[in-house]
């Protein structure tokens, strides 16, 4: 959270969940705690009334900076564990994948009304087929 609130300052709470990938109520929760610890700040869009901008404070990047050692030893553990066998070059192609992957398209109100019904009629009838048998 930290990396990608100094990555895009000024961010609204909406772009860090696209940058980030994390659920729009996960992400509330987390800035709320590092606001509260001083990491990060957060002021009303100066485009977008409705919106939260989130900004790293100076607390947040002296974290962020005493923090990085740490994560890069632990990535060098990481793939260190999984360098054999082609396996880090495996891994790191998934993840790739991951990032680059389209994310899913929410479904509108009537397709998931149209497959509710579906659902609904489904379990009706093998419930049907059941009292029948």
């Amino acid at each position: 959270m930290l990396t990608a609130a100094s990555a895009f300052e000024g961010a609204t709470q909406a772009d860090l969940v696209r940058a980030t990938g994390i659920d729009r109520s996960t992400l509330a929760d987390m800035a709320a705690r590092m606001i509260a610890k001083g990491l990060l700040a957060r002021e009303r869009s100066v485009l977008d009334g409705r919106a939260n901008t989130i900004r790293i404070t100076d607390a947040g990047r002296l974290a962020l900076l005493e923090a990085q050692p740490k994560v890069a030893s632990a990535d060098a553990r990481l793939l260190k564990r999984i360098a054999g066998g082609g396996r880090k070059d495996a891994l790191l192609k998934v993840l790739r994948d991951l990032i680059e992957a389209p994310e899913p398209k929410p479904k509108s109100r009537k397709r998931k009304e149209r497959e509710g019904k579906d659902r609904d009629g489904k379990k009706k009838a093998k419930a049907a087929e059941a009292r029948a048998a």
